[in-house]
């Protein structure tokens, strides 16, 4: 649930960064999370995608394994493993096509054949270069969406095991409500409405947690870090 709990954090200062920017920028510097430095700053930024990449990989994995409770050893390491490897190739599988398409456009668009299929492939070029930005952003979103509904469905899911079981049947009956209302739509309409019921939980808390995390959590953190340094160097 930890994991679910970053995620909805991150999803939801995204958001309130889109919203509340001059608010969300005087959060960030309460972090300490701003650097004037081009370099840090960057560094900053891949560090947090780590960290968002490395929770929901573990998540991921944990819900496999939770599928594969009655398997035994050897078939839980063999799927652990092949998911793993899966999960590794096609997400920086595709990071690694986003990051060169703007340099394979451009390398398109310096074509110099005087061909029909030349033109094509130039005009085609210029075309991911001029919409690489936009389609950046827009990945953009749909990766801040995802992380707020896989966030709020973990922690729903998760309540459900400590004995709060309410909000999970909540959300399936209002899915199964939905569906009922509109049997042309059936299972599609049910999983829409409990996956905006679990985004709907992941933004409320996100946004609570966004000033936990300014007033308790990052105070705290910068305490232990200013004692750790004071102990090296004693």
């Amino acid at each position: 649930m930890l994991g679910g709990l970053y995620l909805c954090y991150e999803g939801a200062e995204k958001i309130y960064e889109l919203v509340v920017p001059h608010a969300a920028h005087a959060h960030e510097a309460e972090l300490e999370t701003i650097s004037v430095d081009p370099k840090t700053f960057e560094d900053e930024k891949v560090a947090s995608a780590v960290r968002t990449d490395f929770i929901l990989s573990a998540e991921i994995m944990a819900i496999t394994l939770g599928s594969l409770s009655e398997s035994g050893l050897a078939v839980q390491a063999l799927v652990l493993a092949l998911v793993g490897t899966l999960i590794t190739a096609a997400v920086y599988g595709v990071v690694a096509l986003i990051v060169k398409a703007d340099d394979f456009g451009l390398w398109l668009a310096q074509r110099s054949s005087p061909s029909q299929a030349g033109a094509f492939l130039r005009m085609l070029g210029r075309g991911l270069v001029q919409g690489m930005p936009y389609l950046l952003k827009v990945l953009g979103l749909i990766g801040t969406a995802a992380m707020i509904w896989v966030g709020g469905g973990i922690i729903v899911h998760g309540a459900e095991t400590f004995g709060f079981g309410w909000l999970s049947h909540l959300l399936h009956d209002a899915g199964e409500g939905a569906a009922h209302a509109m049997p042309a739509l059936g299972g599609v309409l049910a999983w829409l409405v409990q996956a905006a019921g679990s985004g709907l939980v992941g933004i409320l808390i996100g946004l609570a947690a966004i000033p936990a995390v300014g007033y308790v959590v990052a105070p705290a953190w910068q305490w232990c870090a200013t004692r750790l340094r004071r102990i090296r160097t004693a």
